[in-house]
């Protein structure tokens, strides 16, 4: 059994967060008995706490002591290596204040906020165009392979059956969606 524990540090924003599922996706399946635990704003928990890549989902909250809460739970938890995908002072605070000896992100080139890079042991100047790619190359770095691009998602049955009610209720059979607004 392997002893490695991963954090993955992406805290909202939806479409980075779904843009950041086939990165960790492909690190379960390159390490399939890693435990691997993502910490996320409470507002975002529902995309990710049924995700099959995924042991833990770690809260963050916007109250006050939240973020020395959640620091010293990350602390506490003594991963062997964190992953900053959003690459902004807050994730790449809770990178550096998690203890974790290994800590990955983009280079300050490629980081959101340039300096977040400095919370890192290993900054990746990241390959590809789209940001899927480039959340790849993060996890390459630790040994995924270029495997197909997955979105692992589940959805609790109470809330599928309860859309279907709806669409149903409005004589919506099949259907499918289009977001020409998202950024």
């Amino acid at each position: 059994m392997s002893d490695s524990r991963f954090l993955i540090v992406r805290l909202g924003s939806l479409g980075d967060l779904i843009f950041t599922l086939p990165a960790v996706a492909a690190l379960r399946e390159a390490h399939p008995e890693a435990r691997i635990e993502w910490v996320v704003e409470r507002h975002w928990y529902p995309l990710l706490e049924r995700n099959p890549a995924l042991d833990d989902v770690v809260i963050l909250d916007r109250s006050a002591g939240s973020f020395a809460f959640v620091a010293w739970r990350l602390r506490t938890a003594r991963y062997t290596c964190a992953i900053d995908f959003q690459g902004l002072y807050k994730s790449a605070a809770l990178v550096r204040l998690s203890g974790t000896p290994e800590r990955i992100g983009f280079s300050a080139r490629f980081a959101r906020e340039s300096a977040a890079a400095l919370a890192y042991t290993r900054r990746i100047a990241p390959a590809g165009k789209h940001v899927i790619e480039q959340n790849l190359s993060l996890v390459t770095a630790l040994g995924a392979r270029n495997s197909p691009i997955r979105f692992p998602l589940r959805v609790r049955p109470e809330a599928e059956a309860r859309l279907g009610e709806k669409l149903a209720a409005q004589g919506v059979g099949d259907y499918f969606v289009l977001s020409p607004g998202g950024g």
